[in-house]
Parts: C-alpha cells; sequence; structure tokens
C-alpha cells in the first residue's frame, strides 16, 4: 500500500484528505506543522509515495520542507494551499513541486491528481530499472538508441555497449574472422 504523507496545519481538511485517501486505498500519514513533516521526512523507517505539502505552515514553512525534499530526490509533491497568485504558483513549481491545488478545492480533483503523480511516479521509476548509462549514453532494454543517432543500433552494438556501461571498461578487444581468418583488434572507446 503506497503511503501518503499529509502536511496541513488545518486539523479538518488534514482528516479530510487523510480520510479520502484511505478510502480510495492508501497509506496516509498527517503532519501538522512544517517542523513535524520535516521530522517525519528524515525518520530513514518512513517510506512515502507522495506528499500534499501546504505552504502556509507553523514552523518551518511549506517552500523550506519543499526545498529539504528536493535536496534528498525525486518525491512527488503536490501542493494545496490558499495562495492563489500567478507568480507564487510559478515560483512554488519552478522550485521543485510536481502539482499546485489552491483552495478550496475539490476532493475528487485531489484524488486524481495524486492518482496520476503516482503514475508518472511508477513508469519513472520502472523505465529507471530497465535503464543504463555512462557519461552521455543511455541504454535502455526498451527502446535502443543513442543520443546523436535516431534509428535503433544493431543488437550486438547494444550488447557491447551494455557490457562496458555494466562493468566501466574502457577498452574491449576481440577476434574477429575474416576473408581466409584476418585478424581484427577493435577498441570501441567511451
Amino acid at each position: 500500500m503506497q503511503k501518503i504523507l499529509i502536511v496541513e496545519d488545518d486539523t479538518n481538511i488534514n482528516n479530510l484528505l487523510q480520510e479520502a485517501l484511505s478510502k480510495a486505498g492508501y497509506s496516509c500519514e498527517q503532519a501538522f506543522s512544517g517542523t513535524e513533516a520535516k521530522l517525519l521526512l528524515n525518520m530513514q523507517e518512513h517510506s512515502y509515495a507522495l506528499v500534499l505539502l501546504d505552504l502556509m505552515l507553523p514552523g518551518i514553512t511549506g517552500e523550506a520542507v519543499l526545498e529539504e525534499i528536493r535536496k534528498k530526490g525525486n518525491l512527488p509533491v503536490i501542493v494545496l494551499t490558499a495562495k492563489d497568485s500567478l507568480d507564487e504558483k510559478v515560483e512554488v513549481l519552478t522550485s521543485g513541486a510536481d502539482d499546485y491545488i489552491t483552495k478550496p478545492f475539490e476532493i475528487r480533483e485531489v484524488l486524481a491528481r495524486v492518482q496520476v503523480q503516482l503514475r508518472h511516479k511508477e513508469e519513472k521509476e520502472a523505465e529507471e530499472q530497465h535503464t543504463l548509462s555512462f557519461k552521455d549514453m543511455l541504454l535502455s532494454l526498451i527502446h535502443i538508441s543513442e543520443p546523436t543517432r535516431r534509428t535503433p543500433i544493431s543488437y550486438a552494438v547494444f550488447c557491447l555497449k551494455k557490457i562496458f556501461i555494466s562493468q566501466k571498461w574502457k577498452r574491449l578487444s576481440f577476434c574477429h574472422d575474416r576473408r581466409e581468418n584476418d585478424r581484427c583488434d577493435f577498441t570501441l572507446k567511451i
């Protein structure tokens, strides 16, 4: 069950979100201040799939909590706040929020946005599990291509590059039979 951290100082709104998310099949943990949220996020035993974050919090501000989250990784964050100016929305989104919902909100919309963010997170994690990278080279086990080439590379080249990347090799030599058993020595540079 995916766990969501709700960071909202208004007890009624926090409880409403917790109840709706629980009914939708999510496990929820509640924080009522920025300080409490930071403490929960720093605890190793807590692993959250997503954070719903108010900006106007007692203690540490929501913006500071968002900054702490971004220092550690790409945990999806949906901001739920009464701040509705365009400048504020742009600032928070460019600072790392994945979505922004202004209060008052419809609970069905919040649930839909949570679902979308979690789907994007799962897709990204699945892609990362099937990808190897080294410098500017990216090998996907789903799609084989190079940044400089628009067409897929051959399977043999893919396999060689996969070995290079996974083993961090700098040189690979092998023999290849050509006309009348001529020997070839190939060096691939990464």
